[in-house]
């Protein structure tokens, strides 16, 4: 009798291996879920702490049994100089064995109003952003289609497909700040227009960049505006490098490279190598567009081609500098513009 027990239990026992199983795994679950309820308390307070005020319509926690899940409704933030910004719907997950990589589901439209200014709309197919954080380094990604952009003042930003990944470091185990600090940046579009009131349309094939952004400053809040924001780069000595830039445009290809500050007395300073299929064309397309008078363009497009192609093998053209010092913007020999400092 005791023999044919014991055979009974083992008939048994992968039923219980799997129930013991599913305990562990339903204790870990709910042990992970609250951990992070607690991750996003500490974020949203630390985020009020420097002036920043996330609030939902209505949120939800859930993804039991594989996920960590986290939804808010009618998401919108508040900024301690009245600023404001909303999304239709933000929606967080993460796998639950590995909580470092987070997965956004965002819903248009988006809207974005600084205090006392006009409103901006984006409006989009339903996007996808990851999160990845690691101990040494932080990865981001977004990836948005059919991306339409309304800026105030009636100009527009349309888009086919933006995909942009960024990579940064992170603290140290012991919470010291890696130095220098920067973050690496790629962006890929594709069918760029854009349109301003008083200007024809411009439109892009494609557009491809990667530049490194090198000794961030770290201060705390982050800047309120443009000027805070230039005024911070310029005390940490940041520099943005271009290490690649291609784009397409009315069959006018242009690749660039180059690096950019902002100096003590807040003038960019700088020089980015741009070189062109055809210097000719690029003139053209920009009488086409109305930006320079036809004989202008056709002056400029001779001189250009005789400064980039003089002394060449095969009249193969050098690259144009477009220049930033002293307060102005030259491209080749042509002083584009002059300009105050940023701050």
């Amino acid at each position: 009798m005791a023999i044919t027990a014991a055979r009974h239990w083992r008939v048994f026992a992968p039923f219980a291996s799997i129930l013991v199983l599913f305990g562990l795994w339903s204790g870990y679950w709910l042990w992970a879920s609250a951990a992070a309820r607690e991750r996003v308390a500490a974020v949203r307070a630390e985020l009020e702490r420097q002036g920043l005020t996330l609030t939902c319509g209505s949120e939800s926690h859930g993804g039991y049994p594989f996920r960590l899940s986290f939804s808010c409704n009618q998401a919108s933030a508040r900024g301690a100089d009245g600023s404001r910004a909303g999304a239709e719907r933000i929606e967080a997950l993460a796998r639950a064995w590995d909580p470092g990589h987070i997965v956004f589901l965002i819903d248009a439209p988006l809207s974005f109003r600084r205090a006392h200014g006009d409103p901006w709309k984006i409006t989009h197919a339903p996007a996808i952003a990851s999160l990845v954080m690691r101990r040494r380094h932080m990865n981001a990604a977004l990836t948005a289609e059919h991306l339409v952009i309304d800026a105030p003042g009636g100009a527009t930003f349309t888009a086919q497909r933006v995909d942009v990944n960024m990579r940064v470091p992170a603290e140290s185990p012991a919470a010291d700040p890696i130095e220098p600090p920067s973050a690496d940046i790629a962006i890929t579009a594709d069918t760029i227009d854009v349109a301003a009131p008083g200007l024809r349309p411009v439109r892009a094939d494609a557009l491809q960049a990667a530049a490194t952004f090198s000794r961030l400053p770290l201060a705390r809040p982050w800047p309120a505006d443009v000027r805070a924001a230039a005024r911070a780069a310029a005390a940490s000595a940041a520099t943005l490098t271009i290490n690649r830039l291609t784009a397409s445009a009315d069959a006018v290809d242009v690749s660039a490279s180059g690096k950019l500050e902002i100096t003590p007395k807040g003038l960019p300073s700088g020089r980015i190598s741009m070189h062109f299929n055809d210097i000719g064309l690029l003139f053209s397309r920009l009488a086409a567009h109305g930006v320079l008078a036809p004989k202008a363009a056709e002056a400029a497009a001779g001189l250009m081609v005789l400064l980039t192609t003089a002394g060449t093998q095969g009249g193969k053209p050098r690259p144009v500098d477009l220049v930033f010092k002293h307060g102005s913007i030259f491209w080749g020999p042509f002083r584009l513009a002059s300009h105050g400092p940023l701050f």
